[in-house]
């Protein structure tokens, strides 16, 4: 028999999954919002998770809703409208790795399944917002992604490769140098908008993701030479 994935995987992309239905937080934040703003609503015209939405309670009483009605928030992310289509390919992704740790042999999801849906929900957002070029309006879970939480998100779905996969460092590199380029393009696109976060900047993203790289490569040293030795 194929040996099988391990708990602590499993756990790990468990968790990766829960974590992916979070952003379900900026969907709503339009819907939160006070009339009028510049934000669109992009949530399903028929939501299922948002008529009881706490806006107004606290990030936990929000994560605590969000878990609570899972499926339904999982149901409004696949649905969202056009402009954020983005978004249910990478949220899908993670929960793909899910499903994978638990019925796969260890050998195909380690070497095919986690790393190809952990570098899909990783470049998505970025791909399809170059994709769209210029004249883009981008939505507010889009910029919030893109320039805010981006880059811890790199590192910590990178870390979680480490138990399961050798990376290859070229390759990793090279995407965090397109990254890095892709939205310095953005941000020179964007800031004309007056969307962007305060102080964001083509430099600052730059720097970000060259720290993301750093640390991407001091993660894969010290965990895979700790295996190795």
């Amino acid at each position: 028999m194929a040996p099988r994935v391990s708990a602590f995987e499993r756990f790990t992309a468990g968790l990766l999954a829960i974590v992916a239905l979070t952003c379900y937080q900026q969907l709503a934040m339009p819907y939160c919002l006070p009339q009028p703003h510049a934000w669109p609503n992009t949530l399903p015209h028929h939501s299922y998770a948002i008529s009881d939405y706490p806006c107004n309670g606290s990030g936990l009483s929000r994560m605590l809703y969000i878990l609570w009605r899972a499926p339904w928030v999982l149901w409004d992310i696949v649905r969202v409208q056009r402009d954020e289509i983005w978004l249910p390919v990478g949220v899908l992704a993670m929960f793909v790795r899910f499903i994978g740790a638990m019925v796969l042999p260890a050998g195909i999801y380690s070497q095919v399944v986690a790393p190809v849906t952990a570098y899909i929900s990783r470049a998505t957002n970025t791909v399809y917002h170059v994709l769209k070029g210029p004249s883009y309006k981008p939505t507010y879970i889009a910029v919030a992604s893109l320039f805010s939480k981006h880059a811890p998100f790199e590192v910590v779905t990178f870390l979680s490769l480490l138990g399961v996969w050798r990376p290859n460092m070229r390759l990793e590199l090279l995407y965090c140098g397109w990254c890095a380029a892709s939205l310095a393009l953005l941000v020179h696109w964007y800031t004309p908008s007056g969307l962007l976060p305060p102080a964001t900047s083509a430099s600052g993203q730059v720097l970000s993701r060259l720290l993301v790289a750093l640390a991407n490569v001091w993660l894969e040293r010290v965990v895979c030479g700790r295996r190795e030795r």
